[in-house]
């Protein structure tokens, strides 16, 4: 049984499920959108809609498309419940940006809501695994919470899964494909989200805005976790929270076709 969350609670959930998948996926499955790729007999865009209504039945859920519509029919069956979708964002940010729109223009309730943003490419993520992730986020009171993973918990649950990983005092982690958030911080530095993301292969011009000293540090291992979370929310005004969480699921995504590959093993 899902570890449900309390169905008064006012959760609002924003899925991106926008983007193209890799090339190599597209030649195996067909599917142009990553989202519409099948694993299990069900397109990931279908599971990870299943997933969040099945931890919390009562949360608004919006659902980026991309650029286009395809996929909306996928979501339109009344048994998913009340879902939004939208598009013609041509970027992450831009899809975001909408849909922080369409809270605001929802009501001050809706808008002061915690927000789960997740993306659609971790289809090994379980509803009680999701719900224990927010349950976790929400009782440290934080602002923004970003779950972590310990590299092992990766690597002894998926071998051979390749992740980027930051190493630092308390031990080396890779970043889940999700957040808590409060929607009037995404908000509020929309224009320091737009240069981290316009720059984000570019380390020199990360150097720029983050400082060189954190970036060495970040290079040497030798931050704490406790001085990143510091320094992020005087950066972003707001108290944010690296939360180490012991499923690595939330973090492994499909970046690529071997990701893909694993996940069928697992799902079929």
């Amino acid at each position: 049984m899902a570890l449900s969350v309390n169905s008064n609670r006012n959760l609002c959930a924003l899925l991106l499920a926008g983007g193209e998948a890799p090339k190599e996926i597209q030649a195996d499955d067909g599917s142009r959108k990553l989202c519409l790729a099948k694993l299990g007999g069900m397109t990931l865009l279908e599971r990870a809609v299943r997933t969040i209504k099945g931890a919390f039945p009562d949360a608004r859920v919006l659902v980026n498309l991309g650029r286009d519509d395809e996929g909306l029919s996928l979501i339109a069956d009344p048994a998913f419940g009340s879902v939004i979708c939208y598009s013609g964002a041509s970027d992450v940010l831009g899809a975001l940006e909408q849909g922080l729109d369409l809270l605001e223009a929802d009501g001050a309730e809706a808008f002061d809501a915690n927000l789960l943003l997740l993306t659609v490419d971790i289809p090994l993520l379980t509803e009680e695994q999701l719900a224990e992730f927010v349950n976790l986020a929400e009782a440290s009171e934080a602002d923004g919470v970003w779950p972590i993973v310990e590299r092992a918990s990766v690597e002894v649950r998926f071998p051979g899964s390749q992740r980027t990983y930051v190493r630092t005092q308390q031990g080396t982690f890779t970043g889940g494909n999700g957040f808590l958030v409060r929607p009037w911080l995404l908000r509020d530095n929309a224009e320091l989200l737009r240069k981290v993301y316009s720059n984000r292969k570019n380390p020199m011009a990360l150097a720029g805005i983050f400082g060189m000293g954190l970036v060495m540090k970040l290079m040497s291992g030798r931050i704490s976790l406790s001085e990143l979370e510091v320094w992020f929310s005087k950066r972003f005004n707001a108290r944010l929270k690296l939360l180490q969480f012991p499923h690595p699921e939330i973090a492994v995504d499909i970046d690529k076709y071997s990701d893909f590959l694993l996940a069928r093993e697992i799902l079929g």
